[in-house]
């Protein structure tokens, strides 16, 4: 009793927008939720400097051909360690960008 319920209706690893699109399609709403508006606020902030961490979820290895065989393990550290510096950056900014409302 009391508690909060929730409901999963899409995965919540998906990019924002990508979520944000299939909630309204399927669902015919747009989740305001606190995971939501800050993955909203970071990407705002991040901009296309974020591009890495957000094709993580794609299904396709950047770079990777499929006639070339296996992808190398140095190759996958690569693109996971570019990844994360660009959501490093882009979390930093966004950090910046509140400090400075705050200050207004």
């Amino acid at each position: 009793p009391g508690e909060e319920l929730t409901q999963f209706y899409c995965d919540v690893r998906m990019p924002v927008k990508m979520r944000q699109k299939e909630l309204l399609d399927l669902f015919c709403f747009t989740c305001v939720c606190p995971r939501c508006l800050f993955e909203q606020e970071l990407e705002l902030a991040g901009g296309e400097s974020l591009r890495p961490y957000i094709s993580l979820y794609s299904c396709q290895v950047p770079g990777f051909d499929k006639s070339h065989g296996s992808v190398p393990v140095s190759q996958l550290e690569g693109i996971l360690a570019e990844a994360e510096r660009a959501a490093s950056i882009a979390f930093q900014q966004h950090q910046q960008q509140q400090q400075q409302q705050q200050q207004q």
